[in-house]
């Protein structure tokens, strides 16, 4: 992004994050792992954040000498919204189980 539009992309990366992200990516151009997997929080341009998995490989020149990065970023704050309200339906859920006076019993 930086040589095309003058941006850094390090900018759109949570500033939480950013040590972090940083670490992976320069681990990836040292050639310490061959890929990177891992969610992270981007900047939207409102200024709330957002959550995707950032999938990136290195890529090579023609020598085979790592020459940049290579990724995909997959918005999953859908996903993470629902995760997270499932948890909480089942902590409703063992609360209201664990405290009621009456026996309950499940099947399937």
């Amino acid at each position: 992004l930086e040589d095309v539009c003058g941006w850094n992309w390090t900018n759109f990366i949570h500033p939480e994050d950013r040590e972090r992200h940083l670490e992976a990516f320069q681990s990836l151009l040292r050639g310490e792992i061959y890929s990177s997997r891992h969610p992270a929080r981007l900047l939207r341009s409102d200024g709330l954040s957002c959550w995707v998995e950032i999938f990136a490989y290195p890529t090579l020149d023609a020598l085979g000498r790592i020459d940049g990065i290579t990724g995909t970023l997959s918005d999953v704050t859908d996903r993470r919204k629902g995760m997270r309200a499932l948890r909480e339906s089942e902590a409703r859920f063992a609360s209201a189980f664990h405290a009621s006076p009456v026996l309950i019993a499940m099947t399937a």
